[in-house]
């Protein structure tokens, strides 16, 4: 993901939250702000803001929906954020008030599998575990050393899958017709990152090493990563393959430079849709484009409190992972 040939007003959009964030300025307050990026539009791309339910005057009725004008922008926040409004409606943004997101692993007692996964896993099994928590999440994309002929020597997930650096993942296989589960040691946690053990936006990946007695069941299942424009001017098809959810398709539709609220915010994320494409037990997700290129990982959701579903997803850009967080570590994404 890289935005540097986006337009000026993206550029000087992103380059005045960015110094915001460095130098916190009083009259505006970055609390009020969950995600900040770019969104497809039908008349192009255009700034995007993901805003704090604090920030909506009380009695207003925008619940989940855009304030697509700077108007509707500046009327609907209290009168203590007007210059917060004022400083950022100059660069015409689509401003849309949602919750806080979450992480989409799940807590084994609630991990619910789709009939697609429970034929998948029954045949490639795609869930995993961490032994000590039971907090389960996906299997990613394969990896390998530098060093290595390209062999296969673990994987990556989500790193708030994993309870920490040595800890032990396990994967599940089930019976389609009989839905029994039974777990089994596959690899330890070489590395791992959180944006919950991080002073600010970071990445959410861990990468787990096969042990020695771990079945040579993966593949490598990507043809080689999309480092695309953040700035994206139409919707991008992509296919996902979750634990929970089997195999999926969804849309990207925008990209986030950073999205969370402190202590819980994700850097260079895109914007999956549609609503419940994926669910928890997905996080770690490999998300990948038709012509087999990788693109991202599931790592969060923002929840719809009345009915339990995901109004959207985040996938952490693979190309920047794999820049910023495996090359440095002498990790290798396996092609086909």
């Amino acid at each position: 993901m890289y935005w540097e040939q986006s337009s000026r007003n993206f550029l000087l959009f992103l380059s005045t939250i960015q110094r915001l964030l460095r130098e916190p300025d009083e009259d505006f307050p970055l609390y009020l702000i969950h995600g900040f990026g770019a969104t497809w539009t039908p008349d192009g791309p255009r700034p995007l803001i993901l805003a704090s339910s604090t920030i909506i005057q009380r009695g207003g009725n925008y619940g989940l929906t855009p304030m697509d004008s700077p108007e509707d922008w500046i009327s609907a926040l209290h009168p203590a954020n007007a210059e917060f409004g004022r400083r950022i409606q100059e660069y015409n943004p689509l401003v849309i008030h949602c919750p806080p997101p979450r992480m989409l692993s799940a807590p084994d007692i609630f991990a619910a599998w789709t009939r697609d996964a429970l034929w998948s896993q029954s045949v490639h099994p795609l869930r995993v575990r961490c032994s000590n928590t039971r907090n389960q999440g996906s299997i990613g994309f394969p990896i390998c050393r530098h060093n290595s002929k390209w062999e296969i020597s673990g994987f990556i997930t989500a790193g708030h899958v994993a309870c920490g650096e040595s800890c032990f993942i396990e994967i599940g296989y089930t019976s389609p017709r009989i839905r029994l589960r039974r777990w089994s040691p596959v690899g330890e946690v070489r590395l791992r990152d959180t944006p919950t053990e991080s002073s600010g936006p970071a990445f959410d990946i861990a990468a787990v090493d096969f042990n020695a007695r771990s079945p040579k069941f993966l593949k490598p299942i990507h043809s080689g990563v999309l480092n695309s424009r953040a700035t994206i001017e139409e919707p991008i098809e992509v296919d996902i393959t979750g634990g929970a959810s089997g195999s999926v398709r969804g849309f990207i539709v925008g990209a986030l430079a950073n999205f969370g609220v402190k202590p819980l915010t994700w850097k260079d994320s895109w914007v999956l849709l549609p609503s419940g494409v994926v669910r928890h037990g997905d996080s770690g997700a490999p998300v990948i484009l038709p012509n087999g290129e990788a693109l991202g990982m599931v790592v969060s959701g923002v929840i719809d409190h009345r009915s339990g579903e995901e109004i959207f997803c985040l996938a952490q850009d693979i190309s920047s992972l794999e820049r910023e967080w495996l090359s440095p570590r002498n990790i290798k994404l396996v092609p086909s």
